[in-house]
């Protein structure tokens, strides 16, 4: 009976996520991707522990921007671009980041879309300060699911390279799948990629 009840939970758990098929673009730690639901059905990001993912949604065009911050980022000035990539942002989403820490990045986000006058359909932060969030932002509904980060779409040279760019600025970077195109990650041809790339690097999103 216990075993049962084992399963039933580990079942209810499991399905309560959606399917991370390894085939959605991957926004990093302090980058956003512009697109639409033509271009991209679905998009992510994951490890957003102290960041935030914001979402800003056209309904109209079906076109959206999703952004990974972090601390660093002047938050005038990034979120300020990204509500004018947009023709018109009906509503945002603001997800993760730690409600008790000394950063509380969520509610300076918070403030940001207030200042704007850009409604936020939803607000939520993690559970606690050893929780974080992975995320898929649907673009035909303009919503979200929570997923477990099992399959890493990003390559694994590209994802150091955008890792060890974190080092040297603490500007938004554009992601390369962006409408129009992003910034270019250049990777070393003589260098392997990694067998094991669902190992993300040390340092890497959610910090």
């Amino acid at each position: 009976m216990k075993l049962v009840l084992v399963l039933f939970i580990f079942c209810l758990s499991y399905f309560s996520y959606s399917r991370d098929l390894g085939i959605e673009p991957e926004v990093f730690q302090r980058e956003y991707i512009h697109t639409s639901h033509i271009k991209h059905k679905k998009i992510q990001t994951y490890g957003l522990s102290t960041c935030v993912a914001l979402f800003l949604y056209d309904t109209t065009r079906k076109e959206a921007v999703l952004a990974h911050l972090d601390a660093s980022v002047d938050l005038e000035k990034e979120i300020s671009h990204l509500a004018r990539l947009l023709d018109r942002v009906d509503f945002s989403l603001v997800l993760g980041g730690q409600e008790r820490s000394a950063i509380d990045l969520h509610s300076k986000v918070l403030t940001m879309m207030n200042s704007l006058e850009i409604p936020v359909r939803e607000s939520l932060y993690n559970q606690n300060s050893k929780s974080s969030m992975s995320l898929t932002f649907d673009l035909e509904q303009g919503s979200y699911e929570f997923y477990d980060e099992m399959n890493l779409n990003t390559d694994y040279r590209v994802l150091n390279k955008k890792n060890d760019r974190l080092k040297f600025h603490s500007r938004l970077y554009r992601h390369e799948e962006s409408l129009g195109g992003g910034d270019q990650v250049i990777i070393d041809d003589d260098q392997e990629s990694n067998p094991w790339s669902f190992i993300h690097p040390i340092g890497s999103s959610g910090l």
